[in-house]
């Protein structure tokens, strides 16, 4: 099987999820660049995960300089020899060492990544450098189209970037239901159904938004937004 080492900054719930996956298609090697997450607030990841695993770093990764982590990663590269290499995006310090390793050493490259055009203004001179980079990768895997769009618009052939990227282990949360479900049946509740149903008091139509309170997610927009639709629905 092939040899693959993939990289994260750090391991979460559905990372994990993903890479048990792909552990069962080759011989995995899952690279997480340091035991803490600066942007996300889930747990550390248990030790043992059914695949192998390599952290680079204690504490948070946003405090590393690029010299210790090109070394690092040159350790830990050297030590498995992948025969292809998977790095999130394309901006990362994380992903920028990876692609001179791999350059270097003629290892194909796979980004994953769920950037879009309108993401953000785009200007002319870092979309310029973003080519130079995308053009480094063999392959692509992506959430959705416009991700695949924005690829495309980088420069990447079409027919190597392929969708996927976005995915959850339906199995878990299968069986945690099923659990849920005969729980409520011993404890005497003989329609689980309608006890899981949205509680009391929510119209039938409503916004769920389930996102971080951080600056990207634009969540005051999203408020003026309902703002807006609670205006139309009282003046209609």
């Amino acid at each position: 099987m092939p040899r693959v080492a993939i990289l994260f900054d750090n391991f979460g719930p559905y990372h994990l999820a993903r890479l048990t996956a792909v552990a069962g298609k080759c011989e995995l090697l899952a690279i997480e660049v340091a035991q803490r997450s600066g942007e996300y607030a889930w747990d550390a990841a248990p030790g043992r995960h059914g695949f192998q695993s390599e952290c680079l770093f204690e504490g948070t990764s946003s405090k590393l300089d690029a010299g210790s982590l090109a070394a690092r990663l040159d350790t830990v590269f050297g030590r498995f020899n992948p025969d292809a290499a998977v790095v999130p995006g394309w901006a990362s310090r994380t992903s920028l060492c990876s692609v001179a390793w791999c350059l270097m050493r003629h290892v194909p490259l796979v980004v994953m990544s769920e950037s879009q055009a309108k993401d953000e203004a785009r200007r002319g001179w870092r979309e310029a450098v973003k080519r130079q980079v995308v053009g480094c990768f063999s392959a692509a895997l992506v959430g959705g189209s416009p991700h695949a769009e924005y690829l495309g618009q980088l420069g990447m052939q079409r027919e190597r970037v392929f969708m996927g990227y976005d995915a959850v282990d339906n199995s878990y949360f299968a069986g945690k239901a099923e659990t849920l479900k005969a729980e409520m049946l011993k404890s005497g509740v003989r329609r689980p159904s309608s006890v899981l149903r949205p509680p009391p008091g929510l119209p039938e139509r409503y916004f769920l938004a389930s996102a971080r309170f951080v600056e990207k997610k634009n969540l005051p927009r999203l408020l003026q937004a309902w703002a807006r639709v609670q205006k139309s629905v009282v003046s209609g």
